[in-house]
């Protein structure tokens, strides 16, 4: 018996062994990929608000009135005792571990239906390094949407078992299964357990699968998904019932009444579901040079969304033209095929679009975005069917870059637009904390930083990505607390007080506080590096009452013994080109650029030191004047440099 049982396990682990080794390879691409979420300390938004002490209660009953049940016992479970900014590499660890058996669920499949192991590697691959999972892995408090999205890929495979089986009972018992999987991954977070459309295109839409198979499955599936997210619902209801705490999931918690309403929301959410690959597409293509740290740039983000739209539109009919080529049949089986297709979208949105609710964001998008990505490359299939030499070679090559540069660019993301800005924030708020006498102070005031796209530390600010946690008025005082445990423990629990503002506000913070100023964020936190004894960014060109120093992105105008009078007269920037032509169109007939900035809107003042930064001026080998006046009188300073390529000539 024992030797029966010893040769029966050893069969099971060499059946095992494969997925095992399979799941390992993943837990290591995603790791090495989303390494910067496990090397930093940093909080998301929510995730200082959750994990203070005292306020695990409020979590809890936010999640059940969400209809997220069982996401509030995992979660609640977990920070109940209060946590630290370190302890969330946990959470963005355990996120990468299910991403990493949702991949290997994936490339199951793919397998299962007939792709080959190399392409079915390099989709889920890309699948999971899409934006919305990026999302999942960098923000702790969203990395158990993961595990939503894996299980109800187990409802998928429970629902697709039977279709196939003929006996009642044994229909009905998997029939049931599926629906409580399903429910259970709605009950972790709705959207991602959306998830369940895109393994059931993965089944359904193979190029020979016949309409009636595809209706049938669509049928089965249907009938799951309907029962599970009405189960959600009624879920939801109860929950909203008992807790009134408000939800990002609805505004007013109904289903929504106006098709048409619901139908225009749809085509709003649609650009940003076809721009899958990039933060705004149109953006690091076509827009010009520029910093986020500018307050023209809104005018530029603005000019995104347009372009965005244009992308999309032309990512739209790429894809259904390649689908066309992909399916086989007639012209109306190959129609009916790609309705079909189209279909999933508005079902993988059904949490969305079923509640009367217009808000939306990448974390809700983890379904249609996948499903897009997965049409995009049965439409590359089917451009490559055109070819009828090495065409396998071609698609080999092709989907192996597509999954290099996915998860580069995921790499890019996370890194760029969520941890660094992240890590720098608390930079930021750390600086005057550490510096400032806290016991002397009865208690701390924080100037939150303006809303909009140019308080962002990231390269751009685009729904979730690029956010500044300090900005929202009731993650300060958690985020002060934090920070507070471990510097100075014993005042952690120093009342705090915030308000928001602009760089040029005039606040007069209360009596006795200690003031922590988060507004012109990018400035102040190159000006607390040189301030904490780093020196300055680039060369030094000119040396007055202020020293200018140049590097490659910006001039810095700093100067050690400041007062507030030194920086109160506005500063001139004149910048002569050799070729007049190279000006806008308004400053051609002068000659010259002015880029003229005041010291309120682009520098810090802190102690008895101040600096100003300002974009470096776009020119080659041009001829810079700068310095300060007096508004209508003359100049107080002023020093002369020329912008040469490659180099700085005082």
């Amino acid at each position: 018996m024992i030797e029966i049982g010893f040769l029966a396990l050893k069969r099971t682990a060499r059946q095992l062994y494969p997925s095992c080794m399979m799941i390992g390879i993943f837990l290591a691409l995603f790791s090495v990929c989303y390494s910067s979420v496990l090397t930093n300390d940093y909080g998301f938004i929510d995730e200082y608000f959750d994990i203070i002490p005292n306020s695990n209660e409020i979590i809890v009953k936010k999640r059940i009135q969400e209809g997220r049940p069982l996401y509030a016992m995992i979660y609640g479970a977990i920070t109940s005792g209060g946590m630290y900014i370190e302890d969330l590499r946990w959470f963005r660890f355990a996120g990468i571990a299910g991403l990493s058996l949702l991949a290997f669920s994936v490339f199951r499949v793919l397998v299962c239906v007939g792709w080959d192991r190399f392409r079915s590697f390099c989709v889920s691959g890309i699948l999971c390094t899409t934006l919305p999972f990026q999302l999942y892995v960098a923000w702790a408090t969203t990395s158990i949407f993961i595990f939503a999205a894996f299980i109800s890929g187990l409802a998928l495979l429970l629902a697709d078992r039977a279709v196939g089986v003929r006996k009642r009972r044994e229909k009905l018992v998997l029939i049931s299964g599926a629906i409580l999987t399903l429910y259970a991954a709605i009950a972790i977070y709705q959207n991602a357990a959306m998830f369940f459309w895109v393994l059931a295109a993965i089944i359904m839409l193979k190029p020979e699968a016949t309409l009636l198979d595809i209706s049938r499955r669509l049928t089965w599936y249907g009938i799951v998904c309907a029962i599970g997210l009405l189960l959600g619902f009624i879920t939801y209801k109860v929950g909203g019932h008992f807790y009134s705490i408000v939800s990002e999931v609805s505004d007013k918690g109904d289903l929504a009444q106006d098709v048409s309403g619901r139908i225009i929301f749809f085509f709003e959410i649609l650009p940003v579901i076809l721009n899958f690959a990039f933060l705004s597409p149109y953006h690091f293509f076509f827009s010009p040079s520029d910093i986020p740290h500018t307050y023209a740039y809104m005018r530029e983000f603005d000019n995104n969304i347009v372009g965005d739209k244009i992308v999309a539109v032309v990512v739209f009919f790429a894809i259904m033209a390649g689908l066309w080529l992909y399916f086989r049949g007639s012209i109306r089986q190959r129609a009916l095929k790609c309705v079909c297709a189209l279909f999933l979208l508005p079902l993988s949105l059904v949490p969305l679009l079923v509640l009367d609710t217009n808000f939306f964001a990448y974390r809700m998008l983890s379904a249609p975005v996948s499903l897009v990505v997965l049409y995009a490359y049965f439409a590359f299939l089917g451009y490559i069917s055109l070819r009828k030499s090495r065409a396998h070679v071609l698609e080999n090559v092709s989907l192996a870059a597509a999954a290099y540069i996915s998860v580069l660019l995921a790499d890019y993301h996370v890194r760029n637009y969520v941890v660094i800005p992240q890590v720098e924030e608390l930079e930021v708020m750390r600086f005057p904390l550490e510096r400032q006498d806290i016991a002397q102070a009865e208690r701390i005031h924080v100037i939150r930083p303006a809303p909009g796209p140019w308080e962002t530390l990231a390269p751009l600010m685009w729904l979730e990505f690029g956010q500044t946690s300090s900005r929202y008025s009731w993650h300060v005082p958690s985020m002060v607390f934090l920070l507070l445990r471990d510097l100075s423990p014993s005042h952690m629990h120093k009342p705090v007080t915030s308000i928001p503002g602009s760089p040029g506000d005039t606040i007069e913070p209360p009596p006795g506080s200690l003031v922590v100023d988060m507004r012109n964020i990018f400035f102040r936190l190159q000006a607390y590096r040189w301030i904490g004894g780093e020196d300055v960014p680039g060369t030094l060109v000119h040396s007055s009452v202020f020293a200018v120093h140049m590097d490659e992105n910006n001039l810095y105008y700093v100067k050690d013994s400041c007062s507030l009078q030194d920086t109160a007269p506005p500063f001139f920037l004149h910048v002569t080109p050799p070729h007049p032509e190279s000006l806008p169109d308004h400053r051609k007939q002068y000659g010259w650029d002015n880029l003229n900035f005041d010291f309120v809107w682009h520098g810090v003042f802190y102690e008895d030191k101040c600096m100003a930064i300002v974009r470096r001026p776009d020119y080659v080998d041009a001829h810079v004047s700068t310095g300060q006046y007096i508004r209508g009188g003359n100049e107080i300073w002023k020093g002369e440099f020329r912008i040469k390529e490659g180099d700085v000539t005082p």
